[in-house]
């Protein structure tokens, strides 16, 4: 059994009805994988949900009803390991923003992005499994954001984007 910290951006994707990220859905809902999900993302895949209909205009009003009321469904149905902003999660995310400064400066070479507070939270979750015992050796974080993959891999987290999925 694996273990997968899925970021928000991804874990959209799985809800989405096309056929472009067949393989991450079937990692994600595989139910030899263990996913986990950090709760905070919880509303923030939900937003981008509501996003996509009525402020991109992307999706049909029923098409995001569906992807909201499955991703409940699958949260009331425990499909995700969920795990709660607690002081673990947050007492590394001045060292998280320090390294991820430093890392996107050296390696992207760009000064117009950063790493958002979620993304630092996230990534103190991620740490924190890759360290976990009985999970550091079967831990996955998956994400699309070159910044956070960056550092995250800077952290010596087993990181993937998705498109190596």
């Amino acid at each position: 059994m694996a273990h997968y910290l899925i970021d928000t951006n991804c874990f959209v994707l799985c809800y989405q009805f096309d056929q472009k990220y067949k393989a991450l859905k079937d990692l994600v809902f595989s139910p030899e994988n263990t996913i986990h999900i950090l709760e905070i993302c919880i509303p923030e895949v939900i937003s981008i949900f509501y996003k996509k209909h009525f402020g991109e205009g992307k999706i049909s009003y029923d098409e995001m009803r569906d992807m909201v009321n499955q991703f409940i469904i699958d949260i009331r149905a425990n499909k995700f390991m969920i795990h709660p902003v607690m002081n673990r999660e947050i007492i590394k995310t001045d060292e998280i923003w320090k390294r991820a400064e430093n890392t996107f400066k050296e390696l992207v070479k760009t000064e117009h992005s950063f790493l958002g507070a979620i993304d630092a939270i996230l990534l103190a979750l991620a740490i924190n499994l890759s360290e976990t015992k009985g999970i550091k050796n079967d831990f996955i974080f998956i994400t699309n954001d070159t910044h956070l993959y960056l550092t995250a891999k800077s952290f010596g987290v087993n990181v993937k984007n998705i498109k190596d999925i």
